[in-house]
């Protein structure tokens, strides 16, 4: 039986053409849409994770917000315990002027539920309620610190003492002038207090929690009247790492409150009371809108790619249409036949077939470098807008303008310049972008300074700019030896025409940047704007903020301070005259002349007190003080002599003060300065020690230094003895004081354009010296306050 032949097999039928090409599309299409899918798929969780660091900014916010508010308690208790510090304790149970005014501030207050004072046990003497009144409070854990030693402390979550609902408190001890611990001052409010602190624009949803330092949940926002059961965070990782110190973010977790729902969110630290706060929202809140753009998304590629795929379809038949016609044609000429097809017509057919192709790849990679482009530019866009309205850090937000102009007009450097904040200073690099890190151009060169004073300059070609001077620039740019060709400069102005500062791009290749990247330049500096502007305005609200927050406390550390210098001379003085008045007659000789005497030193004290009050005021209030040529010796001579009628028991020794000396000064400041000095020096060394007053004559001044034998002054004190109220601590218990005589002296000496210093002596004791200018003959100046030191 013979084989059959090879050709008379049955021979396989290749695919047709359009077949092949619809399988090539088809291999093409899949991967391309699977791309895309698991793109939109990281899209979605790097949106999620910028989420979920947006709420970590905000408990931080928050945080911020409550540390705020325990510093205000802070604040409100420190002034009310110096005011108390002088209750005597046998008088603060019966005292009934103490309830009133705890009282009145809890009422001027507002956030606080009560005010009470408590024995050294911790039972209740007082409070702003009038309720309450000898509960023992000693098992609460802030009274036990205290006890324990501590000045002040928070309390975590504790029951009320008369709602059983959840209170916080702050305790703080009340110390005498003397250093006595007498009292212990406590501030209790309700957690929903905290409400008023919270941001009103939070995501919707959104759960404040508030935790103790024992794990305890102290507020909710979603149940401020704590009508849930209690809820434990001690075990809880995020609330761990929060205690710590260290902001925490959580994605999709579940949570102490709610076991049966994930939330996003974060806790951050609360430093100024230990405790942490916690924002978390439901994952539905984040997910959802996320989940339904990218669905929408891929029903919009999946119509596209099909869409596509149709078209390719229609393009390979159509361009299977020749090939098809010369395939028809062959076959014609085998079975003999003779088509037309003139040769012109099939090779111009072929001809635009390849050109078609041709110009589809150029569109097809043309509009995608442009999509590509654009789409970098608008998230680059996006991420700078979200940084200028969510980041609190000036120098983060400067950063982004700078490394956004690089990615969005791709120059190879770019810098941000502002204007220095000093008086006649110039421009200071902010932040580079780029590069090695550092700007290669001087900021004296030409082309910086046209922009520095406001104009906007392009140059495609830096090196050919007429009249500019060379720059290090015009050599390398840092370690990638790159000559910079393009430049592009543009002033940084404020919407009230204010010029800020300057945006400067940099290029090695010439005509690097084009009208659509200029104007993409131009829209960073003026959003580069904003952030100087918000910089500017934040600042002057901070130093405006410390100005109030210094000055009341100076006011009330004032008050208190006179308020008590006051009441001990005048509460003598008055009881000294009314039992000399009633009891006159009764009293022996011996008691009559103490008595006198102590008035008599009650009253030298106050008349001090209020000199040294009047001579601060017209020191600090007065625009000019005429000096006038004023003999110093007779001065001295009768300060002495006033003060040793006084106190005839202290010597004072004066030496150098044979020759007359004239001085520009006013007569009744040089008084007081040498009365406040020896009064000084006597009050802090041995009575049986003499007071030394020296005299001089150094460099055309007049030099006068008082020299005591007392415990002198720490170095480290000197610079500070001059400021008001401050006493020495070394000499502060050794006699009674206001620490106002020095700070007097300082004033008055600065104000005649003199200088005044202290030092300590060899062998013990202080130096205090002065110094004012010699006078000439009949000559008078007037010293204005800018002249004064």
């Amino acid at each position: 039986m013979s084989q059959p032949s090879e050709s008379d097999l049955p021979r396989r039928r290749p695919w047709r053409l359009r077949t092949r090409l619809a399988l090539a599309l088809l291999a093409v299409f899949i991967p391309i849409s699977i791309l895309l899918i698991v793109t939109h798929l990281e899209n979605l969780d790097e949106r999620r994770t910028s989420r979920v660091e947006n709420f970590r900014t905000i408990s931080e916010t928050i945080a911020a917000l409550i540390d705020g508010f325990a510093r205000d308690m802070e604040s409100l208790a420190l002034s009310t315990t110096i005011t108390l510090g002088e209750v005597p304790p046998e008088a603060a149970a019966n005292n009934p002027a103490l309830q009133p005014y705890l009282a009145h501030l809890a009422e001027s207050y507002g956030n606080l539920r009560t005010i009470f004072i408590t024995d050294l046990d911790g039972r209740v003497l007082t409070g702003s309620t009038g309720e309450g009144n000898g509960t023992d409070l000693s098992s609460r854990n802030y009274i036990a610190a205290l006890k324990e030693g501590a000045d002040e402390a928070w309390s975590g979550a504790i029951p009320g003492l008369q709602s059983g609902q959840t209170t916080l408190a702050y305790a703080r001890v009340i110390i005498s002038s003397e250093g006595e611990r007498r009292f212990f001052f406590v501030l209790a409010f309700y957690p929903n207090q905290l409400v008023r602190r919270l941001p009103d624009n939070l995501p919707s949803d959104a759960r404040v929690s508030l935790v103790d330092n024992a794990g305890r949940l102290i507020y909710r926002s979603d149940d401020p009247d704590q009508t849930l059961p209690p809820v434990d965070f001690a075990d809880s990782p995020a609330y761990q790492e929060a205690r710590a110190g260290r902001s925490v973010a959580i994605e999709s977790q579940t949570t102490p409150i709610t076991a049966d729902e994930k939330r996003h969110g974060a806790y951050a630290p609360v430093s100024q009371t230990d405790w942490v706060v916690g924002l978390t929202v439901p994952t539905r809140i984040v997910d959802g809108p996320l989940e339904s753009r990218f669905r929408r998304d891929l029903l919009i590629m999946g119509g596209l790619l099909l869409a596509g795929f149709a078209a390719m379809i229609l393009i390979a038949n159509r361009l299977s249409r020749p090939l098809s016609a010369l395939s028809a044609a062959a076959e014609a000429i085998a079975r003999g036949e003779r088509p037309l097809v003139p040769d012109a017509a099939r090779d111009a057919e072929v001809y635009k077939l390849e050109t078609a192709m041709a110009g589809m790849s150029r569109a097809v990679v043309e509009r995608e470098e442009r999509l590509a482009s654009q789409a970098r530019v608008l998230e680059t866009l996006d991420r700078v807008g979200e940084s200028l309205a969510t980041e609190l850090d000036f120098n983060k937000a400067v950063a982004s303008i700078t490394q956004a102009s690089v990615d969005v007009t791709r120059a190879e450097v770019a810098a941000l310049f502002h204007k220095s904040s000093e008086p006649g200073g110039g421009f200071e690099l902010l932040s580079v972008a780029g590069g090695d890190g550092s700007f290669p151009m001087r900021p004296d060169d030409a082309i910086l300074e046209r922009t520095f004073n406001g104009e906007s300059v392009y140059a495609a070609e830096l090196a050919a700019l007429p009249g500019r001077r060379p720059s290090k620039g015009d050599q390398s740019n840092g370690d990638k030896g790159l000559t910079l060709r393009s430049f592009l400069g543009l002033p940084v102005v404020s919407r009230t025409g204010e010029r800020q500062g300057a945006l400067f791009l940099l290029d090695s290749r010439p005509g690097a940047f084009d009208e659509y990247q200029q104007g993409l330049a131009r829209g960073l500096a003026r959003r580069a704007s904003i952030v100087l502007e918000n910089a500017r305005l934040y600042s002057e609200a901070q130093e405006v903020q410390a100005q109030l927050r210094r000055a009341n406390t100076a006011k009330d550390e004032f008050l208190a301070l006179i308020s008590h210098e006051l009441r001990t001379p005048i509460t003598t003085i008055f009881g000294g005259a009314r039992l000399l008045h009633s009891r006159r007659r009764s009293l022996p000789e011996e008691s009559t002349d103490e008595m006198i005497a102590s008035i008599e030193d009650e009253a030298e004290r106050l008349y001090r007190l209020v000199e040294d009050l009047l001579a601060i005021a017209r020191a600090d209030l007065s625009e000019e003080v005429v000096r006038e040529p004023v003999e110093l010796n007779p001065i001295i001579e009768q300060v002495v002599k006033q003060f040793t009628n006084r106190h005839p028991g202290r010597p004072v020794e004066v030496r150098g003060g044979k020759e007359p000396r004239n001085i520009l000064a006013e007569t009744t400041y040089v008084h007081q300065v040498l009365n406040n000095l020896i009064t000084n020096a006597d009050k802090y060394s041995d009575s049986g020690l003499p007071i030394e007053v020296e005299l001089s004559v150094q460099d055309g001044e007049s030099v006068v230094r008082v020299l005591d034998r007392g415990p002198g002054v720490a170095p480290e004190e000197m610079d500070q003895i001059f400021d008001s109220f401050y006493r020495s601590q070394r000499t502060a218990r050794q006699a009674q004081g206001k620490g106002l005589g020095l700070t007097v002296c300082k004033r008055l000496i600065e104000a005649m354009a003199g200088r005044i210093w202290a030092s300590p002596r060899e062998g013990g004791g202080l130096e205090v010296g002065f110094a004012l200018p010699l006078a000439l003959e009949d000559a008078s100046v007037e010293v204005t306050a800018s002249d004064r030191t």
